[in-house]
């Protein structure tokens, strides 16, 4: 594996855990309402332990994205692994200083996972804006560092957003499976119940879409003057807009044919077919995270 292999491989698993840790941890706090406690409760209590899990891959991936950012730098993976190399690099450069603040913040989120009391809303809301604040944090990394002055805040921002709404609608899908088998997850309640969830997370799905359209639409403003149409960038970047199209097409579809349908008579089918829809919207995600993950390491201007 090359330096760039591994470093492409470490931003995909990093991506992937962080958005999983906000996305999940955000769920309860507006899909359930305060007459549904049970339900919340055994949301949190479900997601425990994949949750920490997700927590402690970020931290060993944040650790190897260093290590192959070291050694692109070095010249060899070897001598990455130096302290010296290591040192200098964390110490030295605008992103060891930037990922040092970063990785503080996951391993914060680490042991708040490891010792959060889940029955407490309190400590569920100190989760998800800590899991939100490790994943907006990587919007000072990449192609925004190559900005000075108000554009680098601009653009910091708008790629802020853009992951956070990114891992509400990616990570609450995670969550969204794990209710959509059965009723049973809502105890007593009647079917009504998780009509509300779908919509609930309809509603913050609208609201995540317009903030990655509109800021899609600021970093395309930024990137447009170097864009290269027959660049290998280019062209991964419009794979990405072409599945990310696709994702809209399935959400839309859920929301305006299959969730109405829930409260009909043949309500276990289309829970079936919905269930399907959103391991599809699932898998078109990982695929954009994938494409993300190499866009990162290559330059909007580069080799066509």
């Amino acid at each position: 594996m090359t330096a760039d292999d591994g470093l492409v491989l470490s931003r995909f698993v990093h991506f992937t855990a962080l958005l999983f840790a906000f996305g999940v941890s955000f769920f309860p706090l507006y899909a359930f309402s305060k007459s549904e406690p049970v339900a919340s409760l055994k949301m949190r209590s479900r997601f425990r332990a994949s949750l920490l899990l997700a927590c402690l891959i970020g931290l060993a991936s944040g650790f190897s994205w260093l290590v192959f950012t070291a050694a692109s730098m070095a010249g060899s993976l070897s001598e990455a692994l130096d302290s010296s190399t290591l040192a200098a690099v964390v110490g030295e450069s605008g992103f060891g200083r930037v990922w040092t603040i970063h990785m503080g913040l996951v391993i914060a989120l680490c042991i708040l996972c490891g010792l959060q009391r889940w029955g407490r809303p309190p400590s569920a809301i100190l989760m998800s804006a800590l899991s939100g604040a490790c994943l907006a944090s990587l919007a000072l990394t990449g192609h925004t560092q190559e900005q000075e002055g108000l554009s680098f805040a601009v653009r910091v921002t708008a790629d802020g957003a853009h992951l956070l709404a990114a891992g509400a609608w990616l990570g609450g899908l995670v969550a969204l499976l794990a209710v959509l088998p059965s009723r049973a997850a809502f105890g007593d309640h009647s079917e009504s119940d998780l009509g509300h969830v779908l919509m609930r997370f309809s509603g913050m799905g609208y609201g995540a879409v317009a903030i990655l359209v509109g800021t899609g639409l600021v970093n395309t403003w930024y990137l447009m003057p170097a864009l290269i149409v027959t660049s290998l960038y280019s062209q991964l970047l419009i794979i990405k807009l072409a599945l990310f199209a696709l994702m809209l097409l399935l959400a839309a579809l859920n929301r305006f044919w299959l969730v109405p349908a829930i409260a009909g008579s043949d309500a276990k089918k289309n829970l079936f077919q919905l269930r399907h829809h959103v391991i599809g919207e699932q898998l078109l995600g990982i695929f954009i995270v994938a494409l993300v993950s190499v866009l990162g390491a290559l330059a909007p201007f580069g080799e066509s």
